[in-house]
Protein backbone atom coordinates (compact mmCIF):
# COMPACT_ATOMS: atom_id res chain seq x y z
CA UNK A 1 0.00 0.00 0.00
CA UNK A 2 1.08 3.99 -0.46
CA UNK A 3 0.41 5.70 2.10
CA UNK A 4 -1.56 9.04 1.83
CA UNK A 5 -0.71 11.90 3.68
CA UNK A 6 -3.50 12.80 6.64
CA UNK A 7 -3.83 16.63 5.19
CA UNK A 8 -6.36 18.53 7.14
CA UNK A 9 -8.28 20.99 4.50
CA UNK A 10 -10.39 24.08 5.62
CA UNK A 11 -13.77 22.65 6.72
CA UNK A 12 -12.05 19.03 8.21
CA UNK A 13 -10.26 21.93 10.90
CA UNK A 14 -13.83 23.02 12.20
CA UNK A 15 -14.99 19.46 12.48
CA UNK A 16 -13.49 19.81 16.27
CA UNK A 17 -14.11 22.93 17.68
CA UNK A 18 -15.21 21.85 21.85
CA UNK A 19 -11.65 20.72 22.46
CA UNK A 20 -11.40 20.62 26.54
CA UNK A 21 -8.69 19.57 28.89
CA UNK A 22 -8.97 16.50 31.05
CA UNK A 23 -8.00 16.13 34.48
CA UNK A 24 -8.15 13.06 36.35
CA UNK A 25 -8.39 12.68 39.84
CA UNK A 26 -6.83 10.00 42.58
CA UNK A 27 -8.71 7.49 40.09
CA UNK A 28 -8.50 3.74 41.46
CA UNK A 29 -10.21 0.78 39.95
CA UNK A 30 -10.76 -2.33 41.45
CA UNK A 31 -11.53 -5.43 39.33
CA UNK A 32 -11.97 -8.76 41.04
CA UNK A 33 -10.65 -7.67 44.76
CA UNK A 34 -7.27 -6.64 43.00
CA UNK A 35 -6.49 -2.77 42.76
CA UNK A 36 -5.76 -2.10 39.16
CA UNK A 37 -5.21 1.64 39.30
CA UNK A 38 -4.17 2.65 42.56
CA UNK A 39 -4.49 6.47 42.72
CA UNK A 40 -3.77 8.32 39.34
CA UNK A 41 -3.29 11.79 38.39
CA UNK A 42 -3.37 12.44 34.88
CA UNK A 43 -3.91 16.48 33.68
CA UNK A 44 -4.05 16.84 29.75
CA UNK A 45 -4.39 21.09 28.33
CA UNK A 46 -6.68 21.30 25.77
CA UNK A 47 -5.50 21.07 22.54
CA UNK A 48 -2.56 18.74 23.53
CA UNK A 49 -1.52 15.07 23.31
CA UNK A 50 -0.45 13.35 26.32
CA UNK A 51 1.32 9.68 25.45
CA UNK A 52 0.38 6.94 28.42
CA UNK A 53 3.29 4.44 27.92
CA UNK A 54 3.83 1.69 30.08
CA UNK A 55 4.15 -1.97 29.41
CA UNK A 56 1.49 -4.54 29.15
CA UNK A 57 -0.72 -5.23 31.87
CA UNK A 58 0.14 -1.56 33.89
CA UNK A 59 -3.30 -0.61 33.84
CA UNK A 60 -3.40 2.09 30.79
CA UNK A 61 -6.35 0.80 29.08
CA UNK A 62 -8.09 0.42 32.11
CA UNK A 63 -7.73 4.18 32.75
CA UNK A 64 -8.58 5.25 29.01
CA UNK A 65 -11.78 3.32 29.47
CA UNK A 66 -12.65 4.86 32.69
CA UNK A 67 -12.44 8.31 30.97
CA UNK A 68 -14.19 6.93 27.82
CA UNK A 69 -17.13 5.62 30.72
CA UNK A 70 -16.77 2.26 29.52
CA UNK A 71 -14.63 1.19 33.12
CA UNK A 72 -16.15 2.25 36.67
CA UNK A 73 -14.08 4.11 39.17
CA UNK A 74 -14.04 3.02 42.62
CA UNK A 75 -13.09 6.35 43.65
CA UNK A 76 -11.63 9.75 42.19
CA UNK A 77 -12.98 12.05 39.84
CA UNK A 78 -12.77 12.79 35.89
CA UNK A 79 -13.08 16.34 34.75
CA UNK A 80 -13.38 17.43 30.64
CA UNK A 81 -13.13 21.22 30.60
CA UNK A 82 -15.59 22.76 33.99
CA UNK A 83 -17.79 19.75 33.55
CA UNK A 84 -17.08 16.44 36.01
CA UNK A 85 -18.31 13.75 34.06
CA UNK A 86 -17.37 10.87 36.39
CA UNK A 87 -20.98 9.52 36.62
CA UNK A 88 -21.49 10.77 33.16
CA UNK A 89 -22.97 7.51 30.89
CA UNK A 90 -20.23 7.15 28.17
CA UNK A 91 -22.80 7.94 25.22
CA UNK A 92 -23.19 11.65 26.81
CA UNK A 93 -19.62 12.28 27.85
CA UNK A 94 -18.50 13.07 24.07
CA UNK A 95 -14.82 11.56 24.26
CA UNK A 96 -14.05 9.70 21.30
CA UNK A 97 -12.12 6.67 21.10
CA UNK A 98 -10.50 5.00 18.73
CA UNK A 99 -9.91 1.14 19.71
CA UNK A 100 -6.41 -0.90 19.06
CA UNK A 101 -8.76 -3.02 15.93
CA UNK A 102 -10.34 -0.15 15.20
CA UNK A 103 -13.79 -1.62 15.48
CA UNK A 104 -15.31 -0.99 12.40
CA UNK A 105 -18.67 -2.64 11.09
CA UNK A 106 -18.15 -5.16 8.77
CA UNK A 107 -21.78 -5.29 7.05
CA UNK A 108 -21.42 -1.49 6.78
CA UNK A 109 -19.81 1.04 4.16
CA UNK A 110 -17.16 3.63 5.36
CA UNK A 111 -19.62 6.40 5.39
CA UNK A 112 -22.22 4.32 7.17
CA UNK A 113 -19.63 3.27 10.09
CA UNK A 114 -18.12 6.67 10.11
CA UNK A 115 -21.45 8.03 10.28
CA UNK A 116 -22.72 5.54 12.92
CA UNK A 117 -22.84 7.84 15.61
CA UNK A 118 -24.10 10.66 14.20
CA UNK A 119 -28.19 11.63 13.72
CA UNK A 120 -29.94 11.14 10.36
CA UNK A 121 -29.70 14.50 9.41
CA UNK A 122 -25.85 14.55 10.56
CA UNK A 123 -25.64 11.30 8.21
CA UNK A 124 -26.80 13.39 5.20
CA UNK A 125 -24.95 16.48 5.62
CA UNK A 126 -21.48 16.88 4.67
CA UNK A 127 -19.51 16.03 8.08
CA UNK A 128 -18.88 12.20 6.84
CA UNK A 129 -17.16 13.43 3.51
CA UNK A 130 -15.11 16.07 5.34
CA UNK A 131 -14.08 13.35 8.33
CA UNK A 132 -13.19 11.00 5.58
CA UNK A 133 -11.16 13.52 3.92
CA UNK A 134 -9.52 14.99 6.47
CA UNK A 135 -7.61 11.24 7.31
CA UNK A 136 -6.62 11.18 3.40
CA UNK A 137 -9.90 8.53 2.46
CA UNK A 138 -11.58 11.26 -0.03
CA UNK A 139 -13.71 8.76 -1.94
CA UNK A 140 -13.78 5.56 0.04
CA UNK A 141 -17.39 5.91 1.75
CA UNK A 142 -18.79 4.01 -0.54
CA UNK A 143 -16.11 1.28 0.13
CA UNK A 144 -16.84 -1.79 2.63
CA UNK A 145 -14.27 -2.25 5.42
CA UNK A 146 -12.67 -5.71 4.24
CA UNK A 147 -11.95 -4.18 1.12
CA UNK A 148 -9.31 -1.72 2.93
CA UNK A 149 -5.60 -2.19 3.87
CA UNK A 150 -5.05 -2.38 7.52
CA UNK A 151 -3.73 1.46 7.58
CA UNK A 152 -6.93 2.41 6.09
CA UNK A 153 -9.16 0.77 8.06
CA UNK A 154 -7.34 2.66 11.31
CA UNK A 155 -8.07 6.00 9.80
CA UNK A 156 -11.52 5.18 9.20
CA UNK A 157 -12.16 4.49 12.94
CA UNK A 158 -10.17 7.93 13.39
CA UNK A 159 -12.65 9.33 11.28
CA UNK A 160 -15.19 7.87 13.12
CA UNK A 161 -14.42 9.28 16.32
CA UNK A 162 -13.65 12.76 14.90
CA UNK A 163 -16.90 13.23 13.06
CA UNK A 164 -18.74 13.47 16.39
CA UNK A 165 -16.71 16.75 17.15
CA UNK A 166 -15.21 14.68 20.84
CA UNK A 167 -14.26 17.13 23.50
CA UNK A 168 -11.61 14.76 24.43
CA UNK A 169 -10.02 11.83 22.15
CA UNK A 170 -8.37 8.80 23.03
CA UNK A 171 -6.56 6.44 21.06
CA UNK A 172 -5.97 2.79 22.29
CA UNK A 173 -2.48 1.36 20.88
CA UNK A 174 -4.39 2.37 17.60
CA UNK A 175 -1.34 1.21 15.52
CA UNK A 176 -0.40 -1.82 17.36
CA UNK A 177 -2.00 -3.90 14.27
CA UNK A 178 -0.17 -2.31 11.76
CA UNK A 179 3.49 -3.78 9.98
CA UNK A 180 6.20 -1.57 11.33
CA UNK A 181 6.83 0.14 7.79
CA UNK A 182 3.04 1.66 7.60
CA UNK A 183 3.25 1.75 11.27
CA UNK A 184 6.06 4.62 11.04
CA UNK A 185 4.07 6.43 8.01
CA UNK A 186 0.44 6.09 9.74
CA UNK A 187 1.46 7.09 13.62
CA UNK A 188 3.53 10.36 11.64
CA UNK A 189 0.77 11.71 9.82
CA UNK A 190 -1.84 10.68 13.06
CA UNK A 191 0.63 13.32 15.39
CA UNK A 192 0.54 16.10 12.65
CA UNK A 193 -3.47 15.60 12.54
CA UNK A 194 -3.70 15.61 15.80
CA UNK A 195 -1.28 19.06 16.28
CA UNK A 196 -3.26 20.73 13.39
CA UNK A 197 -6.57 20.72 14.70
CA UNK A 198 -6.12 21.09 18.33
CA UNK A 199 -7.60 18.33 19.49
CA UNK A 200 -7.20 17.30 23.23
CA UNK A 201 -5.92 13.70 23.16
CA UNK A 202 -4.52 10.54 25.02
CA UNK A 203 -2.37 8.12 22.95
CA UNK A 204 -1.85 4.68 24.94
CA UNK A 205 1.16 2.96 23.74
CA UNK A 206 3.61 0.41 25.01
CA UNK A 207 6.59 2.36 22.68
CA UNK A 208 9.08 4.79 23.61
CA UNK A 209 9.71 5.75 20.10
CA UNK A 210 5.49 6.37 19.55
CA UNK A 211 5.21 7.94 22.46
CA UNK A 212 8.05 10.58 21.99
CA UNK A 213 6.72 10.82 18.62
CA UNK A 214 2.84 11.87 19.48
CA UNK A 215 3.28 13.21 22.95
CA UNK A 216 3.41 17.06 23.97
CA UNK A 217 3.84 15.19 26.84
CA UNK A 218 4.88 11.74 28.29
CA UNK A 219 2.97 9.64 31.58
CA UNK A 220 4.49 6.84 32.37
CA UNK A 221 2.50 4.18 33.60
CA UNK A 222 4.27 1.18 35.58
CA UNK A 223 2.16 -1.11 38.40
CA UNK A 224 -1.24 1.11 38.09
CA UNK A 225 1.03 4.29 38.74
CA UNK A 226 1.93 7.80 36.96
CA UNK A 227 5.58 7.57 37.67
CA UNK A 228 6.50 10.57 35.97
CA UNK A 229 4.84 13.39 33.56
CA UNK A 230 6.32 15.66 31.31
CA UNK A 231 7.68 16.42 28.11
CA UNK A 232 9.75 13.38 26.65
CA UNK A 233 12.96 14.95 26.50
CA UNK A 234 12.56 15.74 30.36
CA UNK A 235 11.73 12.21 31.32
CA UNK A 236 14.51 10.51 29.00
CA UNK A 237 17.35 13.06 30.36
CA UNK A 238 15.66 12.68 34.17
CA UNK A 239 13.96 9.99 34.93
CA UNK A 240 11.67 10.47 38.66
CA UNK A 241 12.40 6.42 39.53
CA UNK A 242 14.55 3.68 39.03
CA UNK A 243 11.47 2.30 37.23
CA UNK A 244 10.92 5.01 34.83
CA UNK A 245 14.59 5.17 33.98
CA UNK A 246 14.99 1.60 33.56
CA UNK A 247 12.14 1.55 31.26
CA UNK A 248 12.71 3.93 28.83
CA UNK A 249 15.43 2.94 26.71
CA UNK A 250 19.10 1.22 27.66
CA UNK A 251 19.23 2.40 30.72
CA UNK A 252 23.14 1.30 32.17
CA UNK A 253 23.22 1.90 36.40
CA UNK A 254 26.55 1.67 37.59
CA UNK A 255 27.07 1.39 41.42
CA UNK A 256 28.76 4.80 42.58
CA UNK A 257 29.59 6.84 45.65
CA UNK A 258 27.99 10.43 45.90
CA UNK A 259 29.44 13.93 47.57
CA UNK A 260 27.00 16.72 46.19
CA UNK A 261 26.41 17.16 42.19
CA UNK A 262 29.56 14.31 41.32
CA UNK A 263 30.14 10.49 42.02
CA UNK A 264 32.77 8.68 41.42
CA UNK A 265 32.17 5.02 39.44
CA UNK A 266 34.26 2.29 37.83
CA UNK A 267 34.11 5.05 35.28
CA UNK A 268 35.69 7.66 36.87
CA UNK A 269 33.54 10.79 38.11
CA UNK A 270 29.93 11.42 36.96
CA UNK A 271 28.28 14.54 37.23
CA UNK A 272 24.67 14.69 39.00
CA UNK A 273 22.28 16.49 38.26
CA UNK A 274 20.92 17.26 41.94
CA UNK A 275 23.17 16.85 45.23
CA UNK A 276 23.29 13.12 46.44
CA UNK A 277 25.08 11.97 48.96
CA UNK A 278 26.28 8.10 49.77
CA UNK A 279 25.97 4.82 47.95
CA UNK A 280 24.16 5.48 44.40
CA UNK A 281 23.33 3.82 41.51
CA UNK A 282 23.95 6.32 38.36
CA UNK A 283 21.99 6.81 35.23
CA UNK A 284 24.21 6.47 32.31
CA UNK A 285 22.77 6.02 28.85
CA UNK A 286 24.46 4.31 25.96
CA UNK A 287 25.49 7.00 24.12
CA UNK A 288 27.72 8.65 26.89
CA UNK A 289 29.64 6.41 26.80
CA UNK A 290 32.83 6.55 24.76
CA UNK A 291 35.05 3.43 24.40
CA UNK A 292 39.31 3.18 24.54
CA UNK A 293 41.52 -0.14 23.22
CA UNK A 294 42.56 -1.94 26.33
CA UNK A 295 40.88 -1.76 29.97
CA UNK A 296 39.08 -3.77 32.14
CA UNK A 297 35.64 -4.37 30.38
CA UNK A 298 34.88 -7.42 27.84
CA UNK A 299 33.29 -6.82 24.78
CA UNK A 300 30.23 -9.28 24.67
CA UNK A 301 28.68 -8.75 21.41
CA UNK A 302 28.40 -6.14 18.83
CA UNK A 303 24.57 -5.23 17.74
CA UNK A 304 25.08 -3.59 14.27
CA UNK A 305 21.61 -1.39 12.97
CA UNK A 306 22.84 0.75 10.29
CA UNK A 307 22.28 3.80 11.34
CA UNK A 308 24.08 3.12 14.70
CA UNK A 309 25.37 0.03 16.91
CA UNK A 310 25.02 -1.24 20.60
CA UNK A 311 27.85 -2.49 21.88
CA UNK A 312 27.68 -4.98 24.89
CA UNK A 313 30.21 -5.05 27.71
CA UNK A 314 30.99 -7.01 30.85
CA UNK A 315 33.75 -6.70 33.45
CA UNK A 316 33.98 -5.17 37.13
CA UNK A 317 31.22 -2.30 35.91
CA UNK A 318 28.88 -5.38 35.27
CA UNK A 319 27.11 -5.67 31.78
CA UNK A 320 26.72 -2.25 30.45
CA UNK A 321 25.45 -1.08 26.36
CA UNK A 322 27.12 1.69 24.47
CA UNK A 323 25.93 3.27 21.48
CA UNK A 324 28.08 4.42 19.00
CA UNK A 325 26.92 6.12 15.83
CA UNK A 326 29.18 3.63 13.41
CA UNK A 327 30.25 0.22 13.72
CA UNK A 328 33.10 -0.25 16.21
CA UNK A 329 36.32 -1.26 15.48
CA UNK A 330 35.84 -3.99 18.35
CA UNK A 331 34.67 -7.91 18.22
CA UNK A 332 33.21 -9.99 21.11
CA UNK A 333 36.71 -11.41 23.76
CA UNK A 334 38.22 -7.41 23.20
CA UNK A 335 39.28 -5.55 26.19
CA UNK A 336 38.37 -1.67 26.45
CA UNK A 337 37.93 0.79 29.22
CA UNK A 338 34.81 2.94 29.53
CA UNK A 339 34.56 6.62 30.48
CA UNK A 340 31.56 8.89 30.65
CA UNK A 341 30.96 11.49 28.39
CA UNK A 342 27.64 13.41 28.62
CA UNK A 343 25.65 15.73 30.78
CA UNK A 344 24.66 16.07 34.36
CA UNK A 345 22.82 12.60 34.98
CA UNK A 346 20.18 11.22 37.56
CA UNK A 347 21.08 8.63 40.27
CA UNK A 348 19.19 6.44 42.40
CA UNK A 349 19.60 5.57 46.24
CA UNK A 350 21.42 2.36 45.84
CA UNK A 351 19.22 0.51 48.46
CA UNK A 352 15.73 1.63 47.10
CA UNK A 353 13.86 1.43 44.30
CA UNK A 354 13.35 4.83 43.09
Amino acid sequence: MTAVDIQPSSPARHLVPGAASLHVTDARVHLGGVEILHGVDLQVPTGRTLALLGPSGCGKTTLLRAVAGLQHLSTGRIHVGEDDITDVPAERRNVGMVFQDGALFPHMTVAANVGFGLDRAARRGPAVDEALEMVGLAGFGPRMPSTLSGGQQQRVALARALVAQPRVLLLDEPFSSLDAGLRGQIRADVARLLTELEITAVVVTHDQEEAFLLGHEVAVMIAGRIHQQAHPADIYAAPATREVAEFLGDANLVAGHASGTAAETMLGAVPLAADATGAMDVLVRPEHLRMTPGGPMTVRAVEYYGHDAITELTGPAGTLRVRTMSLPPYRAGDPVALTYDGPPTAAYRADSTS
